[in-house]
């Protein structure tokens, strides 16, 4: 009896381990197999407001609403718009307005939209570098939208985005 339970427990064991070699298999290859569509657009702010919602200056709560025209490139074709908020959720410095925002965004473009949300980090009242948030989702022709976009900040009015998705 001992022998059949200890032969079950190991069969049982390596059947496991192919099916889940076999599960990671499937996964990379299904991975591999998956279209990349890469974005490329400019934007340039023609709204902001900043709210001072809480304590007065920079802190906790306080908003930024923004709305950006969305171009294939600077100088490019108008394909859209962008509009979003833009919460205080962490106070590093408050004297130098430094800390992290959270930003849902949606971008309105041809055939759809796209939602994007991230935390991105504010040094000196001012964002800069080039930050990454989450593509988690979309209307149209975006429906089934998984991926990410890169946000390049040119100033404190235009940004370069790179939109990457996998489908």
């Amino acid at each position: 009896m001992r022998k059949i339970l200890l032969w079950a427990i190991t069969a049982s064991l390596t059947f496991s381990g192919v099916a889940l070699a076999n599960n990671r298999s499937n996964r990379s290859e299904a991975r591999h197999h998956r279209h990349v569509r890469v974005i490329k657009l400019f934007a340039s702010t023609v709204q902001l407001k900043q709210l001072d919602l809480g304590d007065s200056g920079f802190s906790l709560g306080d908003e930024i609403v923004l709305a950006d025209d969305v171009f294939t490139s600077k100088g490019g074709a108008k394909v859209g718009l962008d509009a979003g908020v833009c919460t205080v959720v962490r106070v590093d410095n408050a004297t130098t307005a430094t800390g992290t925002l959270q930003c849902p965004v949606t971008l309105s473009l041809q055939g759809g939209q796209l939602f994007t949300v991230g935390l991105v980090q504010l040094a000196n009242g001012a964002l800069s570098g080039t930050q990454v948030v989450a593509v988690s989702g979309g209307t149209g022709r975006y429906r089934a939208a998984d991926g990410e976009m890169a946000i390049q900040f040119l100033s404190p009015t235009e940004a370069n985005y790179t939109i990457t998705l996998a489908r």
